[in-house]
């Protein structure tokens, strides 16, 4: 990661966020799926189980000698086929054959063997309802059906549970139709959500990354010019966020060593001594280089001075010129090659 430039692991960062959050719609779509099946589930199963209750209480009845046989399946038939749950779903009735007892809205498939029964996948849905009941004695058997309205078959679940003592299975069905419609809704919801958020975290990590790579390339311009000598460069950053900060100490810098830095090297070079370095603390190595640089010099011209003001004094002919003759400036400026009137 320290090899890769600061927009490319901002876009990183961002891409890991969106695969996290896209992840999370994507658990939470999946659980609310699993939601809705369940309750289909629950709601059917409920649904049989309680015309099951009716049957087998009959069924106990002619275990009982109450009723007989054919009296005690001819109530329980009744009872079913007159019962409705959810609208207009209804309940019905066949055997491990698969041989239909009683349907209450295809009265001309009772008595029919319902092997060859199939939905549009192939699906023997009856052999299948038959085999559940055998070896669970009950259970979902998921297959597709003709729903009026539509023109495709739809896919519906089936519940089914046996009634042992009669050999008979009692199921019903839901279509699923209208819970996939909403889940579908749920789903295009999500994905406009997801899509959203990955388009506005897009926009705003790409001018993050602008406000950041763009002032950080101007800061590695800049110090690499103050590192071929040039200090007339500015970054002039009005921000107050630690980009602005640093903008503005490397401004502060620049100028800083425009002023206590090169311009005293420029007045050293001319001859002018009179310049004054302050360093801020014992640490400022820079300013305190400069500063001793000064005093020596100033230093070393006040020793030349010195021996020209003694022999003034023993020699009062006026042979000394006025100038050596005179005090002791703070700040001595070294004379010119040309004022002497040399080439």
């Amino acid at each position: 990661m320290n090899n890769i430039k600061m927009g490319l692991k901002i876009f990183i960062l961002s891409g890991l966020i969106v695969l996290v959050f896209t992840a999370a719609i994507s658990w939470i779509y999946s659980q609310a799926r699993t939601s809705f099946y369940q309750a289909k589930h629950a709601e059917i199963q409920h649904a049989v189980e309680s015309v099951w209750g009716i049957v087998d209480h009959f069924a106990q009845q002619e275990a009982q000698g109450t009723l007989a046989r054919e009296q005690a399946q001819q109530l329980a038939m009744n009872a079913v086929k007159s019962t409705r749950f959810a609208g207009d779903n209804y309940f019905w009735i066949n055997d491990l054959q698969p041989t239909m007892v009683m349907h209450p809205l295809s009265p001309e498939l009772d008595g029919k063997n319902l092997s060859g029964n199939k939905d549009p996948n192939g699906k023997a849905l009856f052999v299948e309802m038959a085999r559940v009941a055998r070896e669970s004695s009950e259970g979902f058997v998921d297959y597709q059906w003709a729903k009026p309205g539509f023109k495709k078959p739809v896919d519906k679940v089936s519940f089914v549970k046996l009634v042992p003592e009669w050999g008979w299975i009692v199921g019903a069905g839901l279509y699923l139709d209208d819970m996939q419609a909403a889940l579908g809704k749920i789903l295009w919801t999500a994905i406009a959500v997801v899509a959203t958020a990955i388009a506005g975290i897009l926009v705003l990590v790409t001018l993050m990354t602008r406000s950041i790579t763009g002032p950080l390339n101007k800061t590695v311009r800049m110090l690499q010019e103050l590192g071929r000598g040039h200090l007339s460069n500015r970054l002039h950053l009005e921000r107050k966020d630690e980009i602005g900060q640093m903008a503005k100490a490397m401004d502060e810098f620049a100028e800083n060593m425009q002023k206590e830095i090169v311009t005293p090297l420029r007045k050293l070079a001319e001859g002018d001594l009179d310049f004054e370095i302050r360093p801020y603390d014992d640490q400022d190595v820079l300013r305190g280089a400069m500063k001793k640089v000064g005093d020596d010099l100033n230093d070393i011209m006040g020793r030349i001075q010195f021996p020209g003001r003694n022999r003034c004094l023993h020699e009062r002919d006026g042979l000394a010129d006025q100038h050596e003759c005179g005090q002791r400036p703070e700040r001595q400026r070294p004379v010119r090659p040309h004022e002497t009137g040399r080439n």
